[in-house]
């Protein structure tokens, strides 16, 4: 009986490649969330006629440019699954 085990290459990038691609969706949905705070202080400033505080912007900037990085690479992977 043979009790050597193999290794399918392809399918092992295949199941790295998914659980990446999980991890960034959750990792966007966080993101998502993040900017909840941010983006209503940014629209009740505007409503109320104010600028808004610009920590909210710099940090409605730097989550925008979290989640595109994001979808960048879940752009390759996607293109790796297909």
């Amino acid at each position: 009986m043979d009790s050597r085990i193999t290794v399918d290459p392809a399918r092992v990038a295949a199941l790295a490649a998914g659980a990446r691609r999980t991890a960034i969706l959750a990792e966007l949905t966080v993101l998502d969330a993040a900017s909840a705070r941010p983006l209503r202080a940014v629209l009740a400033a505007q409503v109320g006629g104010a600028e808004p505080d610009p920590a909210d912007l710099a940090r409605l900037a730097d989550l925008e440019a979290q989640a595109q990085a994001l979808r960048t690479e879940l752009a390759g992977l996607d293109e790796e699954l297909s």
